[in-house]
């Protein structure tokens, strides 16, 4: 039987911790999420079964990281229990020595390169950390595996990314460019979304990451 063309997503961005509060670079550092952020959660996913309709997701995707698994656990929950995975390459862009760092203090060590990594961020890598490039193709080959692994006639699942990794993900589903990704995340946490992807996407994705 051949392929389905498109994928049906439930994409949700992983609760807040404490650094997001206080406004540090998250990077790939492991938190929990913030207290507050558990009712809040739950409130928002409450709506869920009627977001995503039928079928239902055969599994909810998350990394490793706590607040991402913490996130995904409340979302199985809120659909029934469905079950969840934790995926190591679904974390967020590693910001290598700037992880931890106040934004407004990376922009007091050198300005100049925070200037540019706002107005153009795929242009920067952090000293010790990841290309927003390198970053994007590891998310999108993990979940263009995990759709190859569905044999659902409609294949539905769910993907939890946390801060830089879910702008990433949003900006290339909705083809815009990178330097997007912070009008995605500056008006706080963002709703679940329930999206369609045209399957053949993700592998032009992965011959672009390949010529590049």
């Amino acid at each position: 039987m051949a392929k389905p063309l498109d994928l049906r997503i439930l994409l949700v961005q992983a609760g807040g911790t404490d650094w997001d509060r206080e406004q540090r670079l998250m990077g790939s550092a492991n938190l929990p999420l913030r207290a507050d952020e558990h009712d809040r959660l739950e409130g928002t996913l409450a709506a869920l079964p009627e977001l995503v309709g039928t079928p239902m997701p055969s599994v909810i995707l998350s990394s490793k990281n706590e607040s991402s698994i913490q996130t995904a656990a409340l979302v199985a929950s809120s659909l029934g229990g469905v079950k969840t995975r934790e995926i190591e390459a679904l974390g967020d862009v590693d910001l290598g020595l700037w992880e931890g760092v106040c934004g407004e203090d990376l922009e007091g060590r050198c300005p100049s390169t925070y200037r540019q990594w706002l107005e153009d961020p795929g242009s920067v890598t952090a000293p010790k950390g990841e290309a927003m490039g390198a970053a994007e193709a590891r998310i999108l080959d993990v979940v263009a595996r995990a759709a190859d692994k569905t044999k659902d006639e409609h294949p539905t699942i769910g993907v939890v990314l946390r801060g830089m990794a879910y702008a990433l993900f949003r900006c290339w589903t909705e083809s815009l460019p990178t330097g997007q990704m912070w009008n995605v995340l500056q008006d706080g946490p963002n709703e679940p979304r329930m999206l369609v992807i045209e399957r053949a996407r993700f592998e032009r994705a992965k011959q672009g990451a390949g010529a590049g």
